[in-house]
């Protein structure tokens, strides 16, 4: 699995689960008509994809420097998020709002974190109608 956000690669980590979606929006005209039937107006289909990212036993300190990536760069306005997974490759510009990682083990003054879990969604409607 290759992930890169705003052209840094973070393939060294290792990548549990994978999850897509998608979500269309729609704008203020759309509603229901006084007869109940649905009216549609889409803006578009904006895109998901989650991550289960994992730490390298080998190389822990890389994982530590992605979660400090991903703290430091949440206040941008948009990243860019690539991803391949062997079969398909996205690569849309995307927002992320939140993530999420449990502490798994503690030694005396050394932390082992668990696994990152994190949301991107695509920050324009990848599908729009015609």
């Amino acid at each position: 699995m290759f992930l890169s956000i705003n052209g840094t690669s973070f393939d060294v980590l290792g990548v549990i689960k994978v999850g897509r979606g998608f979500d269309v929006q729609e704008d203020a005209n759309a509603g229901k008509a006084i007869t109940g039937r649905r009216i549609r107006s889409i803006v578009g289909t904006y895109l998901s994809h989650s991550f289960s990212v994992y730490r390298d036993p080998s190389n822990v300190a890389d994982f530590d420097a992605f979660w400090d990536f991903l703290v430091q760069h949440s206040v941008d306005e948009s990243v860019q998020l690539e991803a391949a997974d062997g079969q398909n490759t996205v690569s849309y510009e995307a927002v992320y709002t939140a993530a999420k990682q449990d502490l798994e083990w503690r030694n005396n003054d050394t932390n082992l974190w668990g696994r990152i879990d994190i949301t991107f969604s695509s920050i324009e409607p990848q599908v729009v109608p015609e």
